[in-house]
């Protein structure tokens, strides 16, 4: 049975995330990467974390470890999408905006540096950007 507080407030929650997330913001020009990643991390990805641990943390609180079991159930289930299609946006949007990006920047003036990107590092960065979008 879910027992659901009728006192939940949104606002605290958001005001939480936007307290919490300060001192990630304070810090934000230290990189958390090793140079040789050849890639910029700043501080603040670790905010993505927050609104996830707060999730936790409210539904743990209301009830107990089923609300937060129930809320991890949610994030990988695939059946939650009927519509299929919904497919061709989740996969191809990102690489899509890349592409317009890589072709509007020469358009604009702006000039486009030879990408420094090991290739074995895709399936790191993959679960890496999962677990972050799984934080948003």
């Amino acid at each position: 049975m879910d027992r659901v507080s009728n006192d939940r407030s949104p606002f605290l929650f958001i005001l939480m995330v936007f307290l919490l997330s300060i001192p990630f913001y304070w810090f934000n020009d230290r990189s958390v990467l090793p140079k040789s990643f050849h890639l910029y991390a700043p501080t603040f990805i670790f905010a993505t974390i927050i609104p996830v641990s707060l999730a936790n943390l409210f539904l743990y609180r209301e009830r107990g470890w089923d609300g937060i079991s129930e809320l991890w159930r949610n994030v990988f289930d695939p059946k939650r999408i009927r519509n299929k299609l919904w497919y061709i946006p989740i996969f191809l949007l990102m690489p899509a905006t890349m592409l317009a990006t890589y072709f509007l920047m020469p358009l604009i003036g702006k000039s486009i540096r030879d990408p420094q990107f090991p290739i074995l590092m895709v399936p790191v960065l993959f679960a890496v950007f999962f677990v972050l979008a799984i934080g948003e």
